[in-house]
């Protein structure tokens, strides 16, 4: 099959990708490997910047319409309230942080995008550029597994959105540096949110043990995360059902917050360990036109972060809008590798500095993080904070509407 451009991955980068060429004009095929896409909660935080990406496409409101829009974040240490976070300060018609479940996200695009668009079960195995001698203007060749067998994808440009642990940059000779950090978190979303006077507030609890967070979603449900005791994987992260998981959640919940879970309202569940990754090239350029050749990382499959403060998918979405820039030669390949590898250095240190704050135990160690904790919120110190966390002050970021 061949097309303008062959966009790898229908996650929420992936279609914001394709979604973003459609309304240039360029024919654009999404792969999925995957034969439906799963109705998980996964990222839930969606920041002014991409809600921008989202208007300019012309679904920023449906989005909102499915979620909630956080206004304020509220800090406790175990037994007293530290202050509060508000997004006023935020600039532009998005002053909040909508909480969204990830399958919303995906929906919208898709919609956007158009279902023609995008092939579900069709697994991208390798990407071979243009050789010196194509005579076909310089299209890169996808090559892809089917339910009906092998089949060839080709295309002038290629935006690769399958996430970290796809091997299709190693295909190519490129690098992945990966770091690991020693902290783990489980997570669940619960029915009958127990806090309904606060419910459409951010919940931030740091204590002696560990932290606790959590966000409000739509249908009256909120996500709790929670940091796990100790060192190595997840305890129960592989057992069936993810029993141990959501039990982990209650009991760790209760025990640091007062709140108490009901194990029978956990609707999804899940734990992860943070990590850092960032692949050496983010754009391979093999042809001789305006988008002849190129091949172009985003989100994932470009870079990791610790997902604290919800920086991953949000990076991944303003990488998005400069990969469809790149393709349709607006900017060079060397003015995306450029701008977004600073970008992720950026909101990835800004993740790690975060997730170290929210991580601290011990008596002294977390006094000290609470006095802090309260001392800025209650400052000037809290309005650029705001914006920070609004994700405006990256290098790079969309500008404000």
């Amino acid at each position: 099959m061949d097309t303008d451009v062959v966009v790898i991955g229908a996650g929420p980068v992936g279609l914001a990708a394709g979604a973003l060429l459609r309304k240039r004009g360029v024919e654009v095929v999404v792969l999925e490997r995957e034969a439906e896409r799963a109705r998980a909660s996964q990222a839930i935080g969606v920041t002014p910047p991409s809600l921008g990406i989202l208007d300019e496409l012309g679904c920023a409101d449906e989005l909102i319409s499915r979620g909630i829009s956080i206004r304020k974040a509220v800090v406790h240490s175990r037994h007293r309230r530290l202050g509060e976070l508000s997004f006023a300060p935020v600039a532009g018609r998005f002053r909040f942080i909508l909480a969204v479940a990830q399958h919303h996200t995906e929906d919208v695009l898709r919609t956007q995008l158009g279902t023609g668009h995008v092939r579900y079960g069709v697994e991208a195995t390798a990407i071979e550029p243009p050789g010196a001698d194509d005579q076909d203007a310089g299209r890169v060749t996808v090559k892809a597994r089917t339910s009906e067998g092998e089949a060839d994808f080709r295309a002038q440009a290629v935006i690769v959105c399958a996430g970290a642990r796809d091997h299709l940059g190693a295909g190519l000779g490129l690098t992945r540096r990966r770091h690991t950090y020693g902290v783990q978190f489980a997570m669940g979303d619960w029915e009958h949110d127990p806090r309904e006077p606060a419910a459409r507030e951010a919940q931030l609890f740091f204590t002696v043990d560990g932290a606790v967070e959590s966000f409000p979603l739509a249908s009256d449900r909120r996500r709790w995360i929670v940091q796990l005791p100790g060192s190595g994987s997840p305890a129960g992260a592989a057992a069936p059902g993810g029993k141990r998981i959501r039990e982990q959640v209650a009991e760790l919940v209760q025990r640091r917050t007062g709140i108490e879970l009901r194990l029978e309202d956990c609707r999804w569940e899940s734990s992860f360990t943070p990590e850092r990754s960032e692949l050496d090239r983010f754009v391979l350029e093999g042809g001789t036109g305006r988008r002849s050749g190129l091949v172009v990382f985003a989100g994932d499959a470009a870079h990791t972060m610790p997902p604290i403060g919800g920086q991953g998918m949000n990076t991944g979405l303003a990488d998005a809008a400069r990969a469809a820039e790149a393709v349709c030669g607006e900017i060079n390949g060397a003015e995306y590798e450029r701008r977004r590898r600073r970008a992720f250095r950026v909101a990835a240190r800004r993740a790690r500095a975060s997730m170290a704050v929210g991580t601290v135990r011990g008596s002294v160690a977390s006094g000290m993080r609470s006095a802090a904790i309260a001392a800025v919120l209650r400052s000037a110190a809290a309005r650029p904070l705001a914006r920070m966390y609004a994700m405006q002050t990256l290098p790079d970021a969309r500008p404000v509407r």
